[in-house]
């Protein structure tokens, strides 16, 4: 058994308190891998350079809606694809919904903690997404992690040809450029940064079983 001790402190220094979190010895062992399979990913060149965090979209003289991004880095991509893949496949050990389970599960009394669990999640499952709906008249941009990876295994990791007629109908004008790449990795670039900012919550874990640890947070979080 793994215990965790760590100091909840307010923004002020007004209110603190000691919790201690519990994990067993193969949990902890799985978030260690987690911790150090997200820091393979962003050392890599797609993430460092910030690549596939935007689209454009123009208004031609006809009114129309089209869109054009940058060539791919298909290097860069495929790097980067392929340290993701641990976090994206629900086969696994540290498949991001697994790790983000046992998380809440192990923090449950601790709002600090859920709140915070609660918004890494929202960003993998792409809410932030939704505003862009508006396109509609010239595609959809992908809103769901499962449109995503349908993609991936369309293209990048299975190559499935039997997805992609339907993936470039559901794309309309995003999916004839590049095969809808420029798109997909614009939302996938949340998805990276849902697991990036979970390895970062482990990293606090991993930090405060080593030393003593104290986690600045809002006051009406402490309770």
């Amino acid at each position: 058994m793994i215990i965790i001790k760590i100091a909840l402190v307010s923004e002020c220094k007004t209110l603190r308190k000691n919790i201690q979190i519990e994990f067993e010895d193969m949990e902890w062992a799985m978030l260690e891998t987690f911790h150090a399979e997200a820091e393979r990913l962003r050392a890599s060149k797609f993430v460092q350079q910030g690549q596939g965090d935007s689209i454009s979209v123009n208004v031609n003289t006809d009114s129309e809606l089209t869109t054009k991004a940058r060539p791919v880095d298909v290097e860069a991509l495929s790097a980067m694809l392929h340290r993701a893949r641990p976090f994206l496949l629900n086969g696994e050990q540290i498949y991001f919904y697994k790790v983000l389970n046992l998380m809440k599960r192990r923090t449950r009394d601790w709002s600090a903690f859920i709140k915070t669990l609660e918004a890494i999640k929202n960003q993998f499952d792409l809410t932030r997404m939704y505003k862009f709906r508006t396109f509609g008249n010239l595609g959809n941009i992908p809103t769901s992690p499962k449109i995503v990876m349908d993609w991936l295994n369309a293209y990048e990791y299975h190559r499935d040809s039997s997805k992609r007629d339907k993936l470039r109908q559901s794309l309309g004008a995003f999916g004839e450029d590049q095969n809808g790449a420029p798109v997909v990795l614009f939302v996938l670039v949340d998805m990276v940064q849902a697991v990036l900012n979970l390895s970062d919550l482990v990293e606090n874990l991993i930090e405060a079983k080593n030393r003593e640890y104290e986690i600045i947070c809002p006051f009406e979080l402490i309770e």
